[in-house]
């Protein structure tokens, strides 16, 4: 038993992979009632595989899907009002066992300075490969972000201590503390998706918290085709990043921009139409600009 934790799945149509992430975990002896699914409007047919394999009591079905940040604010609001300290987030496609989220666990109620901990995150289909070591991102080059140790074999890297230089934490593995959420605020609503994490992170940061990898601790992630939605929602938050910490706005929105610029021209020097992965940054370069802020 995991105590002083509730674990939130946020279910958007990935039932299967939910389930089969809940299942995982009582099997290895977490706990009914410290696990808490959370659905952001799925399909009916997702919903009812959600009903037949999750007990009713650990499931909360939301009318409208308003985003990464709203959703799990639910299971976080649920928490809070029963006194449970610490939270974990996962996305249904991570597969953890529960002595990482033990050691996890144990490293943050031990390290008070540390507002969010995440582990080593490797790849479901390459275990060996490393994903991310923790966030980064470079404001002066235009709030760009990328993953530590991407792509390298764990042998190249040998887990080791706490690291706590990480920019923020990947927001499908995300253990925190709820007083957090209480000093801070919650994860902004209106960013839906994407870099909702990385900017609660800065904002933690900059109240003095540490954010904390342990890459002793292990999670596995299965890699997804990236659509429309996704250069959309990342061009578009990079920006509204960008407009929260004003003095790299006009960076940013020049290095988009020059992305943009260098793909337009190759589709007219190509005579074709504009790739969907382009429609998508062009839309979202505007919204980015333009979207009023809360």
């Amino acid at each position: 038993m995991i105590e002083d934790l509730l674990i939130i799945i946020l279910n958007y149509n990935s039932a299967k992979e939910s389930v089969a992430l809940y299942t995982d975990l009582l099997t290895q002896g977490a706990g009914k009632s410290k696990i808490l699914v959370v659905d952001n409007n799925s399909t009916k047919d997702d919903q009812a595989h959600l009903l037949k394999h999750i007990a009713t009591s650990q499931l909360r079905f939301l009318d409208v899907n308003k985003g990464y940040a709203s959703g799990n604010r639910v299971g976080i609001e649920f928490a809070i009002q029963n006194s449970i300290p610490y939270i974990l987030l996962l996305n249904p496609d991570i597969r953890i066992s529960t002595e990482s989220i033990k050691a996890l666990l144990y490293t943050i109620k031990s390290t008070k300075d540390v507002a969010v901990i995440g582990p080593r995150i490797c790849y479901r289909n390459n275990t060996e490969t490393i994903y991310s070591d923790g966030g980064l991102i470079y404001l002066n080059q235009g709030c760009y972000t990328t993953h530590r140790h991407f792509k390298k074999h764990i042998k190249e890297v040998p887990a080791s201590k706490m690291l706590l230089d990480a920019d923020y934490v990947n927001g499908s593995v995300f253990m925190t503390r709820t007083e957090v959420f209480k000093e801070i605020g919650f994860m902004r609503d209106d960013f839906f998706l994407y870099f909702e994490e990385t900017e609660w992170c800065m904002r933690a940061n900059k109240k003095g918290y540490k954010l904390g990898i342990l890459t002793e601790a292990l999670a596995y992630h299965e890699s997804s085709t990236k659509g429309y939605l996704y250069y959309y929602y990342m061009t578009r938050n990079r920006l509204l990043l960008s407009r929260l910490y004003s003095d790299y706005y006009k960076v940013t929105r020049k290095v988009v921009w020059d992305i943009i610029k260098k793909e337009l021209q190759k589709s007219i020097k190509q005579r074709r139409i504009p790739s969907c992965v382009l429609r998508a940054r062009i839309k979202g370069f505007i919204a980015g600009n333009l979207k009023k802020l809360n």
